[in-house]
């Protein structure tokens, strides 16, 4: 029970052309992580599907989880994105969370879009302290979302997998299939470690279409 912990994502299609990725983070671990994010998903998949923009979706989840957990000392990071098909459009909004990454397939090269929020259920902010970000997207470019137990792995000597690490597993596997790839990712991250890993992971790679 002590190994539960408080990673988990929500992937959503409209099937209206919209098509929406979250992922989180709650700080902490054991039951009590477990059960704040029984409570937390259930939030995110009704703010989902109320189809929010990112920047609303956070600012709800941080009124939410403040007014739900203040007490707690518990917290969350998240990043969330909104894909519109028809006009090739992402939009992203992020708190605290590692920074996403979007393979430009045209030009092999990866952009991180980066956490521009504050951690959620700190404090209680209004809707303009959150904002959110757009980029334009091509057929066959990707998004890669992950947790920070991903970079933070680390080998016997104690230095970490890190974003290098994952960049240089992205070069090699991010043209096989997606989900082929997320498997491999994840093998090397675990070789990678030494021992049992010391925090959960979480890995999400997203062909854009």
């Amino acid at each position: 029970m002590i190994g539960i912990g408080g990673d988990f994502a929500d992937i959503y299609d409209d099937h209206n052309g919209h098509f929406y990725l979250t992922i989180i983070d709650v700080t902490g671990h054991g039951i009590a992580a477990a059960l704040l994010v029984n409570r937390v998903c259930s939030e995110i998949s009704k703010l989902v599907r109320d189809g929010l923009d990112p920047f609303e979706l956070l600012y709800e989840l941080n009124t939410f989880f403040y007014d739900s957990f203040a007490q707690t000392g518990l917290f969350l990071t998240i990043q969330s994105i909104k894909i519109d098909y028809y006009n090739k459009i992402l939009y992203h909004s992020g708190s605290a969370h590692p920074a996403a990454l979007f393979f430009n397939k045209q030009n092999s090269e990866f952009i991180r879009l980066e956490s521009q929020n504050p951690i959620i259920g700190f404090s209680r902010s209004d809707i303009d302290r959150f904002i959110q970000d757009s980029r334009h997207y091509n057929k066959s470019d990707k998004i890669i979302l992950y947790t920070d137990g991903i970079i933070e792995t680390e080998n016997k000597n104690e230095m970490p997998f890190g974003l290098e690490g994952l960049r240089k597993s992205l070069i090699t596997y991010i043209n096989k299939p997606v989900d082929n790839a997320a498997k491999l990712i994840v093998n090397e991250v675990k070789n990678f470690g030494h021992g049992d890993l010391r925090d959960d992971i979480l890995l999400i790679i997203t062909h854009l279409k």
